[in-house]
């Protein structure tokens, strides 16, 4: 779809950057027989940046942004490569290649591990809205509001109870509403399955209602009856956990 590389032609070497998309060619001279070429790709945009070094330090961008394509009917994906071939229909040139290093900074996601043991804070993503609580009732509040710091329990691999003062958070009933303050000791319905998605947002699935739990802006609710969060992610669902302050 796309490739930054070295062209050997009649006038010599030049640096050359391709994008199949727009059918655009960007070409530089090239003074020197040794190159970096760098492709940088941003899994969670779908875009990728063309760079090339003549020390190996120093990269220069080179063309467009380039749109990664990935379409369904074969499920193919972007897949690195190195090639060289002669346009001139014939044998002849070489390209020699030392080495191909491929650097994955975050090969999981965003993920952190699940802060057991610890005190945290749960905001909603892309929102001003935090999870508080008033008059002794969960409540999802404007960040204008003290957010409720929840001790985070081990429940077993993946899941976790939040504790606080008023008590542990609990789902009411099997359909997930409402999700209440108790004083019973965790169980399935003081339960959740610990959950971050590539982005690092964080996800609680109740055991007893099966669904996620959501904080509602409009209405100020807590629910726990939510099938799942929505594209943009902005819908109450996913959740960003902070530490809480000491």
């Amino acid at each position: 779809y796309a490739w930054i590389g070295v062209r050997c032609g009649e006038g010599g070497l030049t640096i050359e950057q391709f994008d199949q998309l727009t059918g655009k060619t960007q070409s530089r001279p090239l003074a020197v027989k040794r190159v970096w070429l760098r492709a940088d790709c941003d899994y969670l945009t779908d875009t990728s940046t063309f760079r090339y070094s003549t020390d190996g330090k120093n990269f220069t961008p080179m063309g467009d942004v380039f749109r990664m394509v990935y379409q369904l009917k074969t499920f193919q994906g972007i897949r690195y490569t190195l090639f060289h071939y002669n346009t001139e229909g014939r044998p002849g040139g070489y390209a020699d290649f030392d080495s191909l290093t491929v650097d994955e900074p975050h090969p999981n996601g965003l993920m952190r591990a699940i802060p057991y043991g610890r005190s945290v804070t749960l905001s909603a993503y892309g929102d001003d809205c935090v999870l508080a609580v008033k008059r002794t009732a969960l409540k999802a509040a404007g960040k204008k509001a003290a957010a409720v710091t929840l001790k985070v329990i081990d429940q077993g691999p993946g899941r976790a109870a939040l504790q606080c003062d008023g008590g542990f958070i609990s789902v009411a009933s099997d359909d997930g509403k409402p999700v209440i303050l108790t004083s019973d000791k965790p169980a399935e319905a003081e339960t959740f399955q610990w959950a971050e998605n590539v982005y690092g947002d964080l996800t609680l699935m109740s055991l007893r209602s099966h669904r996620y739990l959501r904080l509602d802006k409009k209405t100020g609710a807590v629910t726990a009856d939510w099938p799942g969060p929505k594209p943009d992610r902005k819908d109450g669902c996913c959740l960003v956990w902070k530490i809480a302050e000491q």
